[in-house]
């Protein structure tokens, strides 16, 4: 399915106009360099909660298997560079990396007409949409956010064995772990992500900052939005943010400290257990202060 989809993808012809993303030039992406501002436990919750929105019966999907990294709508030099920055960033959260010239699941698409785009995709690749009503689909295209961002979920059996499907279409469970009420007996992976960025967000922001927003938009399921009434840095309030307002200049250590906590916690538990974890990793990654990474 992946194969097609970028193949789709390509036919799509998305333009490329370097100009219209008037990057800046000083780019510091030679390293991951993070922020970090004093740490609350409380906020530390607030953030890990805003971020990773689940049913109380789910669990927090994240790609179990390799990641690859493809971005689309630049020059080719660009493209290249802003996809080496988010698989530097895989790198450093010790997320599950692909070898170069992998088949692409983590898909970055600029574009100058948002609107447009996604109706593209919805004629000539509708397998990259989830199974999203035609209100929903609507709903997504009418969005006036310069941003639109989703994933394709896989179900995984316990053990982490992908299900298998029958004649009917119906999921066959196969495990050697017997069912409990205390663990999950199935969870979601992400298979495939996808944002959607208007060039016209990309004023001021330089391909660092493009990204490690795509990366910690792609690599969880995340919504900037949730986090309009946190005090904590994150790289994800940079599209929103006011032009006057101070924003980072590359990925904050609050945003590697979730990207590392969600890829430890374990796999098969609830998400509440999962977010104690990553609650508890994010504690002792920020300290008590104002430490940085340098």
């Amino acid at each position: 399915m992946r194969r097609m989809l970028m193949a789709l993808l390509v036919g799509c012809g998305l333009p490329v106009s370097p100009a219209a993303a008037q990057f800046k030039t000083d780019d510091p992406d030679t390293e991951i360099l993070v922020q970090g501002i004093r740490e609350r436990d409380q906020e530390i919750a607030s953030f890990v909660k805003a971020l990773t929105f689940t049913p109380v019966q789910g669990t927090i999907s994240r790609f179990e298997w390799e990641v690859c990294p493809a971005v689309l709508g630049l020059t080719p030099e660009l493209n290249a560079r802003i996809a080496n920055r988010m698989r530097a960033v895989a790198s450093a959260a010790n997320i599950p990396l692909a070898q170069a010239n992998c088949t692409p699941n983590a898909l970055v698409l600029l574009t100058r007409d948002k609107p447009r785009l996604l109706k593209q995709l919805e004629r000539e690749a509708p397998g990259i949409y989830p199974d999203w009503s035609v209100a929903r689909m609507r709903q997504a295209i009418a969005d006036p956010s310069p941003v639109a961002a989703w994933q394709l979920n896989g179900l995984l059996s316990a053990d982490g064995s992908p299900y298998s499907y029958n004649y009917a279409g119906y999921a066959i469970h196969r495990s050697s772990r017997f069912p409990t009420r205390i663990v999950p007996g199935a969870r979601r992976q992400l298979e495939v992500s996808v944002v959607v960025i208007d060039k016209s967000a990309l004023v001021g922001l330089s391909p660092t900052q493009l990204a490690d927003y795509a990366a910690m938009r792609s690599f969880v399921r995340t919504d900037p939005a949730k986090l309009a009434d946190s005090p904590a840095p994150s790289i994800l309030k940079i599209i929103d943010a006011p032009p006057d307002a101070a924003v980072p200049v590359t990925l904050t250590q609050w945003d590697l400290s979730f990207l590392k906590g969600v890829y430890a916690s374990t796999a098969n538990a609830w998400s509440a257990s999962q977010r104690s974890e990553i609650q508890k990793s994010m504690g002792r990654d920020l300290g008590p202060g104002d430490a940085r990474h340098e």
